[in-house]
């Protein structure tokens, strides 16, 4: 008699036991979109789980477009009932920073390429503007990244391609959705931001596609940093 194999169990991170259980929470009570969630720390309350997990599960739900948290206000329903039934936390496969790092530099660089063809003088002096923000933060130590966010987007708006701001907001979402273990993780990135700006203003669109791929270098090579202390971690937890 041939015995059958058993089906391996599939390890489930607790961040997505989170991120399920908040969402039956919600097609339980049956909240509408635009309702609120509960704070973050009478969710943490109820779930019997951390701050720091609570917050990841919180960040790929948002970046599922089932919440929006809006910082001082709350966290609220961004989806409505019938797509909340479709949505699969569970067997939803994150694409890692690397993958996204990769669409990054394709949508940065043709951005800052047509930016330097295109960008008018009222679009220059908005990314200029958006740019010494981040750099008098930057001698604070000081790392801003939703200015960072409208610094780049400022760019895809110069590009003359409507449909690049919309891409960069979807794949931004996704890339603020992660945990990068540190407030200030890309903090050595913000004086490579200069030569893009200064690029896109001499209509040099080879040097300023250079600038952006030498300021996603050092993204790179802070993500690959992280990820080589989160290995040493996990090792050293087994061990003891």
């Amino acid at each position: 008699m041939t015995m059958l194999e058993l089906s391996k169990i599939k390890k489930i991170k607790l961040t997505t036991e989170i991120a399920k259980a908040v969402k039956d929470f919600i097609k339980k009570n049956q909240l509408k979109k635009g309702a609120k969630l509960p704070s973050e720390r009478v969710l943490t309350e109820q779930l019997g789980v951390g701050r720091s997990s609570l917050r990841e599960a919180l960040k790929t739900l948002e970046a599922l477009d089932l919440i929006e948290i809006i910082p001082g206000k709350g966290i609220f329903i961004a989806m409505d009932d019938a797509n909340i039934d479709s949505l699969d936390i569970t067997n939803s496969k994150k694409i890692t920073l690397l993958e996204l790092l990769q669409i990054r530099e394709l949508l940065e660089c043709y951005s800052a390429k047509m930016a330097a063809v295109n960008a008018t003088d009222k679009q220059l002096k908005k990314i200029e503007s958006k740019l010494k923000f981040l750099e008098d933060l930057y001698p604070l130590r000081i790392e801003s990244r939703k200015e960072d966010m409208i610094f780049h987007q400022a760019i895809h708006e110069a590009s003359g391609n409507p449909l690049l701001p919309v891409l960069f907001k979807t794949i931004y979402k996704l890339w603020i959705s992660y945990d990068f273990g540190k407030e200030n993780a890309f903090l050595e990135t913000i004086p490579f931001h200069r030569p893009i700006f200064e690029s896109i203003c001499k209509h040099d669109a080879k040097k300023s596609v250079k600038a952006v791929r030498k300021m996603l270098k050092i993204t790179k090579k802070t993500i690959l940093a992280q990820k080589k202390k989160r290995i040493k971690l996990s090792h050293k937890e087994i061990h003891d």
